[in-house]
């Protein structure tokens, strides 16, 4: 029955129109009970007043309608607000589910982020260090080729100078060499005999006193010669045509000498520049 009277009283949207809807306000009861309460201990007679809701919704009289039974309203009421109650703390606990579903989400997508920024850096920081490493050890490399070619430039510069200085100084040698000889050539033009003196006196050392030594000497040396080595007894001196200017030849029991200074000049200057090969 209360069922019944329950969708009888409700308002659909397609009759919404047609009826005058009003916000409706609860009674409080704990008052209502304390004011029957108070009329019963007076004991005077009132007429009992069926609780109407504040609400009012004027609709239009239909004849065959049934009248609306208050406690069977109140009942529907409080049914009502426990359902939207419950409904109420359903939604709140749904809310609340949602929240720390949607809490946990976030979390782990920023978690998420903050590893993928992580790895995208440290990726990052390790492609640009190959990328440098690698730009570096080509720059290294080019620069070592260029400097193994400039050693190599370098070292051909320098055998090329040796070869150069070698070759000057075999050159320069030889003119000294040439020039000695012509400074030698005008001293013995001017004191040829004092030459041959100082010569045989040298080469006459290396040989024994107790052999008997023969000197030939130039012709126009000869008298000069005599005279200067006359302390020596075991020479003898002899002049010889073949003999040049300033020039010895020294025969003995120990082996012949020959004393020409331009014989003896060429045999040094073959020497020299033979070492400066």
């Amino acid at each position: 029955m209360n069922n019944i009277n329950e969708h009888e009283n409700i308002i659909t949207e397609a009759h919404k129109e047609r009826h005058d809807i009003k916000k409706y306000n609860f009674r409080n009861m704990e008052i209502s009970k304390k004011s029957e309460k108070q009329a019963q201990s007076n004991e005077e007679p009132q007429a009992v007043e069926t609780p109407q809701p504040t609400m009012q919704v004027v609709e239009t009289p239909k004849p065959t309608e049934p009248s609306i039974d208050a406690p069977a309203l109140k009942l529907f009421e409080t049914e009502v607000i426990d359902k939207i109650l419950q409904k109420s703390d359903q939604l709140a606990q749904s809310l609340q589910k949602l929240q720390e579903q949607f809490d946990k989400q976030e979390k782990e997508i920023n978690e998420r982020v903050n590893a993928a920024k992580t790895e995208a850096k440290e990726q990052g920081i390790n492609e640009g260090y190959q990328q440098a490493k690698q730009e570096l050890e080509t720059q290294i490399n080019s620069q070592k080729e260029l400097y193994a070619l400039s050693i190599k430039r370098i070292d051909s510069n320098i055998a090329e100078s040796k070869n150069h200085i070698l070759s000057l100084e075999k050159e320069l040698s030889s003119i000294a060499l040439d020039i000695a000889k012509e400074v030698i050539a005008a001293e013995i033009s001017t004191n040829s005999a004092k030459i041959a003196s100082s010569l045989a006196r040298t080469l006459l050392q290396d040989l024994s006193q107790n052999t008997q030594v023969t000197l030939k000497v130039f012709p126009g040396d000869l008298e000069d010669i005599k005279e200067s080595l006359k302390d020596l007894n075991y020479v003898i001196l002899e002049a010889d045509q073949a003999i040049a200017k300033g020039g010895i030849v020294i025969l003995s029991s120990e082996g012949n000498i020959d004393g020409d200074i331009f014989t003896r000049f060429e045999t040094l200057k073959k020497s020299i520049l033979e070492n400066k090969l």
